[in-house]
């Protein structure tokens, strides 16, 4: 769930939500930047009610030393996304002690090879991760897939840009989807256009 515009806004949305989906399921928020060190922390408390599994993003990208303090206060897990491009930048945030966990993106990191030297810092540094997309088509997904389904450090996934696409582009192969599940594809390669 999008947060990070408006405090009050942002937590009767999650009153809301949480009341209509019940405490059976998970919920994930992504401020995107959005708060202030200040804002992050004093809105992570008021939403702990709300049994939230990760707040992915609450402060500006480059402010690692903010997002070390929102991690040190929050009583829900931080994920670094805009923070981490590059293995270095994992480096960065593991010495900082900055997060719970960092999202992956192959687009962003500059592909696979650079996502598993990020993957493996995380593992090394007790940093789970999730890999996440930025709007590919099912070749950028099914990539995604196979790393994620490669590699054990990688715990979540947030693999569903491809669903919005009005064209599909592989016609056949690539990752499945079935009952909110990423299946990773049989045969070899990234699928048939």
């Amino acid at each position: 769930v999008k947060v990070g515009i408006d405090p009050k806004e942002d937590v009767e949305r999650i009153r809301r939500i949480r009341g209509a989906v019940g405490d059976e399921i998970r919920i994930r928020i992504d401020a995107n930047q959005g708060w202030s060190v200040r804002r992050a922390t004093e809105t992570l408390r008021r939403l702990k009610r709300f049994d939230l599994e990760f707040v992915e993003q609450p402060v500006k990208a480059n402010d690692i030393k903010g997002l070390s303090q929102v991690k040190r206060t929050s009583p829900i897990p931080v994920m670094a996304d805009e923070s981490v491009h590059t293995p270095e930048d994992a480096i960065t945030v593991a010495k900082a002690e900055a997060v719970d966990l960092i999202n992956i993106k192959l687009m962003k990191s500059g592909g696979i090879w650079k996502a598993r030297k990020i993957a493996a810092i995380a593992e090394a540094a007790n940093i789970p991760c999730m890999i996440g997309c930025m709007g590919e088509s099912n070749i950028g997904i099914t990539a995604a897939v196979q790393l994620a389904t490669a590699t054990k450090n990688i715990q979540f996934a947030d693999l569903d840009s491809d669903l919005m696409l009005k064209q599909k582009l592989v016609k056949t192969g690539g990752a499945g989807y079935d009952d909110g599940f990423r299946i990773p594809q049989e045969s070899t390669g990234l699928g048939n256009l």
